[in-house]
This record gives structure tokens, C-alpha cells and sequence, in this order.
């Protein structure tokens, strides 16, 4: 029995850059919450991603993509709350 390929590719951001609306409103979904605590709008989630369009520096968020569909991420920043600069 032979599984079927499941090709993921892993790029930077910065390469896809049209999956930054996405990313902003799968984040604002998630964690609408935290961000109006914050006092952060959806534009300023937009914004975040588009300051993590970098390959050479931090911040920087990677993309996983399969058939062309966006299917994950993970973003590298210094830290991650302004509370625990850890």
C-alpha cells in the first residue's frame, strides 16, 4: 500500500506575500481577545504581518503551504508580550 504525497512547503512570508490578509484575520479570530485588551485593531494585526515580512532579521513568519493553500504558520519574534521580554 502506497501513501499518497503530501507535499509542504515551507517559505518565508516575505515570498508569499499574499497570504498576509489571511494570517491577519486567522489572528484576530484567534486572539481577538488579547489584542483589544491591547487596544489593537484588525489593522494593526495586518500591520504586525507585514513587519514579519523579513527573510535576513527578526521578526520573520514562515508560511506552510500545500496545492497552493495556506495551511500554517509560525512567526519568530524577540518576544512574543511586551509584559515578559523573555
Amino acid at each position: 500500500m502506497t501513501r499518497p504525497s503530501i507535499a509542504i512547503a515551507i517559505d518565508y512570508l516575505a515570498s508569499c506575500p499574499e497570504f498576509v490578509n489571511a494570517l491577519a484575520r486567522l489572528s484576530w479570530k484567534e486572539w481577538q481577545e488579547i489584542y483589544q485588551q491591547r487596544e489593537q485593531t484588525l489593522e494593526d494585526c495586518l500591520k504586525n504581518y507585514q513587519e514579519r515580512m523579513n527573510s535576513d532579521r527578526l521578526p520573520l513568519t514562515l508560511v506552510a503551504v500545500h496545492g497552493g493553500e495556506l495551511v500554517g504558520m509560525v512567526s519568530l519574534k524577540y518576544h512574543d508580550m511586551d509584559t515578559r521580554p523573555d
